[in-house]
């Protein structure tokens, strides 16, 4: 199980009154088949913000199985693009 945060905050060198800052939260936890569930979540001062859950099912025999969902807004567009990946591996 893993749960952490963290907040970064600085003034860039070009312009020292503007404030920048990050937060960044990650909560994993692993089952114990081998089943795994990561979620990422991040926003910043610039109103964009990234939203990713990934499932990964990992050294069953020789397979591992990952799917990824994924949400953000970058900073210049007020859109929401959404992604999706799945992958299948055999490894020998």
């Amino acid at each position: 199980h893993e749960f952490t945060g963290t907040f970064r905050r600085e003034s860039p060198p070009a312009a020292p009154d503007d404030d920048v800052w990050l937060w960044r939260h990650v909560m994993e936890y692993t089952f114990e088949n081998e089943l795994r569930v990561k979620l990422i979540v991040q926003e910043g001062s610039d109103h964009s913000w990234q939203q990713t859950l990934l499932f990964a099912y990992e050294d069953v025999k020789n397979w591992d199985y990952f799917l990824v969902l994924e949400s953000f807004r970058t900073a210049d567009k007020e859109d929401v693009f959404y992604g999706f990946f799945s992958k299948l591996a055999y490894r020998w």
